[in-house]
């Protein structure tokens, strides 16, 4: 993955370069089904966490797309 170790080097990227694949922790590759991809991502330092529609734990106050999903869920 030269061109991700490029970009982290060069310009200041979230979530972590370690998170990127975070979501394979929860599922296993060869069982995904289904990808969800956000309207655009969380840009601020510790927000994003490597994971869709979500933000590490304390993150306060609560981002607007994540009130909107509460409120729909």
């Amino acid at each position: 993955m030269k061109i991700l170790r490029i970009k982290y080097n060069r310009f200041i990227c979230f979530p972590k370069r370690k998170n990127i694949f975070f979501c394979l922790k929860y599922c296993f590759f060869q069982r995904l089904k289904v990808v969800i991809i956000g309207q655009y991502p969380y840009h601020e330092k510790n927000q994003a966490d490597g994971l869709c529609f979500s933000v590490y734990h304390g993150i306060l106050p609560i981002l607007a797309s994540l009130k909107n999903i509460f409120t729909e869920v």
